[in-house]
């Protein structure tokens, strides 16, 4: 494996290499291309406003996976994945696990390229069914990949919601300038959100987002004392991305809230002791309450 598809993990300064500070090198190694693919595919959406040339490069993604089962691939990073797919199913001595990780690559694919014509969420359980179709299948196959025991399918599903739900406080104004509103309906509803207020960026309201950190921070509490590398990993991303989100909170008045404008962000070296501070936390099972409260 090229050290070139490292860079993420071994760059210090992303939410991605602290969050992956503990992991060995052989599970770096091993997760990686996954990262990157993860990173590669999702950013396509946000970042074009032209829904015909989303949905190519997405299809162009899908149909890279689909070829690499047979080594048809082209671009280093999908034959990586693959490969590391492949090592595993040896090792395991499971021929069809390859095939089947390939094809729920490519079921992946297939539900961001249909959520560029249907995106509307109606209620906390299609919020809940719409994480679990996004991130369900990374997070198993990332288990997988750093050789860790199965998750179980309540811890999974909690997994899927809270990134989703930091993923939306991530990106949501980017999403929102392309017309892709990935909040439940009910939600908006109760909170007296409109399309105008979610459009508008001077309407945007302090009281929305600490409402969404809320709902974050009840996920994290509960997966806090699951004992699971995967969970550590993405415990500290998660932290990392909240205490962001909790920093612009503070800073901004409810006129001046600019969430809505920017991602949040601490600072490399905010991000290197925070890091330290919940696997700390994290080894002697103390929650970090008081650093992660709203």
């Amino acid at each position: 494996m090229s050290s070139q598809n490292l860079t993420i993990l071994n760059k210090p300064g992303s939410c991605l290499y602290y969050s992956c500070l503990f992991l060995t090198k052989q599970q770096k190694l091993n997760l990686q291309p996954l990262l990157s693919f993860i990173w590669r595919t999702e950013r396509i959406p946000r970042f074009s406003s032209e829904q015909e040339v989303v949905i190519t490069q997405l299809s162009w993604w899908q149909k890279e996976i689909a070829l690499a089962y047979n080594h048809q691939a082209t671009h280093p990073l999908v034959i990586e994945l693959i490969q590391n797919i492949e090592n595993l199913a040896e090792q395991n001595n499971q021929s069809e696990f390859a095939q089947k990780k390939i094809n729920s690559l490519v079921s992946s694919l297939s539900y961001l390229i249909s959520q560029q014509q249907d995106c509307q969420i109606d209620n906390a359980a299609g919020f809940l069914h719409h994480a679990n179709k996004k991130r369900k299948e990374f997070i198993v196959l990332a288990a997988e990949l750093i050789e860790a025991e199965p998750l179980e399918p309540l811890i999974i599903s909690m997994l899927c919601e809270l990134l989703v739900s930091i993923d939306i406080v991530d990106g949501f104004h980017r999403d929102a300038a392309s017309g892709l509103i990935s909040l439940p309906l009910d939600f908006l509803i109760t909170e007296k959100i409109t399309v105008d207020v979610l459009t508008n960026t001077a309407q945007i309201n302090q009281q929305f987002w600490e409402q969404w950190l809320g709902r974050s921070l009840k996920l994290y509490n509960k997966l806090w004392l699951q004992k699971h590398p995967l969970i550590e990993v993405i415990i500290i991303y998660s932290v990392l991305r909240l205490m962001a989100l909790k920093k612009s909170l503070q800073k901004a008045s409810s006129t001046s809230y600019s969430c809505y404008n920017s991602r949040p962000t601490l600072s490399p070296l905010q991000k290197f002791w925070l890091s330290w501070r919940i696997r700390s936390s994290w080894n002697s099972g103390k929650k970090p309450l008081r650093i992660l409260t709203p």
